[in-house]
């Protein structure tokens, strides 16, 4: 027991100790240089990139841009799914791994409804799918988030892969067209960006009403 919680300590540790790391040495332009170097490994090393970086908390959006910028929309979307759904499954056992039942009790006492329903059995499909699709929610809490919790693995892997396309096509199309920050191309992907911010804002509230079971933002 004792050695099952050093190493726990040990891994969180090293989780934020290499999140410092990252933050601080590694941008969009390392990691374009990085991917460009390796032409022919570029789809490889970038979906090792997407599966790992985000364990440490490395921002998700920067990476979808670096997709966008060196592989361009469709190709960059598709490597950008694979690398998340990758990451996800890992950063979902992680947590399991690190505190499942400490987070699961402090859920049932916690005031927040959204941490609530996440902690009580049943099925938390529509509640994980909301979340996703709201780009202002972090991609690395919400994944430790649901492994550390009363989630299981199926609904959140299909609530996660249906959630993170919108985001990632419109993410990775602002990477693409930020290559030239004058085009109109550039200003319709900013302007795509805001839409999905409002409409997944608007739907989630429009659910919150149907299903009474996420409260107000208040209770977020």
């Amino acid at each position: 027991m004792k050695q099952t919680r050093l190493l726990k300590f040990a891994i969180i540790a090293a989780i934020i100790l290499v999140a410092v790391f990252l933050m601080q040495k590694i941008g969009v332009s390392e990691l374009r240089e990085l991917i460009g170097e390796h032409v022919l490994f570029a789809p490889m090393i970038y979906v090792l990139c997407f599966a790992i970086l985000p364990i440490f908390l490395f921002p998700v959006p920067v990476l979808a841009v670096v997709a966008g910028a060196v592989f361009g929309l469709f190709a960059g979307s598709l490597y950008t799914i694979i690398g998340a759904m990758i990451n996800s499954v890992l950063m979902f056992y992680i947590a399991r791994f690190l505190g499942f039942r400490a987070v699961s009790d402090f859920t049932q006492n916690s005031k927040s409804k959204i941490l609530k329903t996440l902690g009580e059995p049943g099925g938390k499909f529509s509640l994980i799918l909301i979340l996703r699709l709201m780009p202002l929610v972090p991609y690395n809490a919400l994944n430790y988030a649901c492994g550390v919790m009363n989630v299981s693995l199926r609904e959140y892997v299909v609530a996660t892969f249906v959630g993170i396309v919108p985001a990632t096509f419109i993410m990775v199309n602002l990477g693409e067209k930020a290559l030239d920050m004058r085009s109109n191309g550039f200003i319709i992907a900013c302007v795509l960006m805001a839409a999905l911010v409002v409409l997944s804002s608007w739907g989630a509230k429009k659910i919150r009403a149907k299903r009474g079971d996420l409260g107000n933002n208040a209770d977020l």
